[in-house]
């Protein structure tokens, strides 16, 4: 087993912690600057947060099957993707947990953007309702 890890800075405030991991195969530097490729796209959904994030990506060949899985495992502080995909080509199956885990963050997104929604619309309604025990008063 073989793994690589750095952190790379975004931005002030935000870094992203990255481990590769390469299980029953050898290194492969065109593997790894795939990984890296897909790993970049994550950038964008994490422009406004704060806080680390940590990405774990873990490739592995099934010689005697002829196929080889990939995992991606997300986590910042507010959101956790796991994803996995397995097939005979290795690109193809870095991509495709790659896109699985983007998904999934852009889907726990958009619940944590529901529920600060929810409590907006309820602050509004809280203030509405004092409003009006305030001109009841009057």
């Amino acid at each position: 087993m073989l793994f690589k890890s750095n952190t790379r800075i975004l931005k002030k405030g935000l870094s992203m912690q990255i481990k590769i991991t390469f299980k029953s195969t050898d290194h492969s530097d065109a593997i790894e600057q795939h990984v890296r490729a897909e790993i970049a796209k994550f950038e964008s959904l994490f422009k406004r947060d704060g806080g680390p994030i940590s990405v774990e990506v873990i490739v592995q060949a099934h010689h005697e099957k002829h196929y080889a899985t990939a995992e991606f495992l997300i986590h910042s502080s507010d959101y956790r993707a796991v994803a996995h995909a397995q097939g005979p080509d290795m690109y193809v199956i870095i991509h495709e947990a790659a896109r699985k885990a983007f998904q999934e963050i852009i889907k726990q997104k958009g619940k944590l953007s529901d529920k600060q929604d929810h409590r907006h619309q309820y602050q509004e309604f809280d203030n509405q309702d004092d409003q009006d025990d305030d001109e009841d008063e009057a």
